[in-house]
């Protein structure tokens, strides 16, 4: 007789047992289908064509003055370091399972919430600090492109949404997984941006724990509430309805 797989252990598979699909996690999937075009090009064209692209994506100071929402959006369109089969790992292990709880809509807007502030916060100061002379002129022009911040953003989420018994031991080695390289790196931008993309996915966490209550007429619900997904739960088929005898 077959012995029946234990409950956590069918969780798990159901989170991370498939690969991103486009029915199942449709903005992982073609999230990496972009990737994978735009490293594409990046190796197809000649280096100095491939540093113009992304010259004219990156999220630096000159750029965010003159065209942020440009640069916002198709600075995320890009992997630097080429290492798309990396990315391919890490968005199958972080962004699928996240999207499969959440839907793709709030998995998307966690990934913007962790790219577009934490590339603020990095950005602004060295703004301020380029405009009082603090800083030389070329510090506003230093490449900044990448997926890095919308990802530890939804890493964030993903610690939530673990069992309570594991989430303080996987937020520390999350944590620690930014905090060391901040500490080590040459690359102090880069370093602060991964911690507060990663503090924004925590910061999500009560907005998750919110209970899905039905808002009366006189009673408005809450102003921002995500509807969690079973893993792995599917709707019953349609069949006969079962009527019950009423008492004579």
């Amino acid at each position: 007789m077959r012995a029946r797989p234990r409950p956590g252990a069918a969780r798990v598979w159901r989170l991370w047992g498939e690969f991103p699909r486009p029915g199942a996690t449709p903005f992982t999937f073609w999230y990496l289908v972009v990737l994978f075009t735009s490293t594409t090009v990046l190796l197809a064209v000649p280096h100095r064509a491939a540093h113009l692209l992304l010259t004219w994506s990156s999220t630096d100071v000159a750029h965010l003055r003159r065209d942020p929402l440009r640069v916002m959006v198709f600075s995320a369109l890009w992997l630097p370091n080429l290492d798309w089969v990396l990315y391919a790992a890490l968005f199958s292990a972080v962004l699928a399972p996240v999207e499969r709880r959440l839907g793709w809509r709030w998995t998307a807007a966690v990934f913007g919430s962790g790219h577009v502030v934490a590339t603020l916060v990095t950005e602004l100061p060295i703004a301020w600090a380029v405009g009082r002379g603090y800083l030389p002129h070329r510090a506003g022009h230093r490449l900044d492109v990448g997926v890095s911040y919308g990802f530890h953003a939804v890493l964030g989420v993903l610690v939530g949404l673990l069992p309570e018994r594991v989430r303080p031991l996987t937020a520390s080695a999350a944590t620690a997984a930014v905090v060391v390289p901040l500490l080590t790196s040459a690359d102090l931008v880069s370093g602060v941006g991964h911690v507060v993309a990663l503090a924004i996915g925590f910061g999500w966490w009560p907005w998750l724990a919110r209970p899905s209550r039905p808002s009366g007429p006189g009673r408005p619900g809450p102003p921002f509430r995500l509807r969690l997904r079973p893993a792995g739960r599917t709707r019953r088929p349609p069949g006969p309805r079962r009527h019950r005898r009423r008492p004579g």
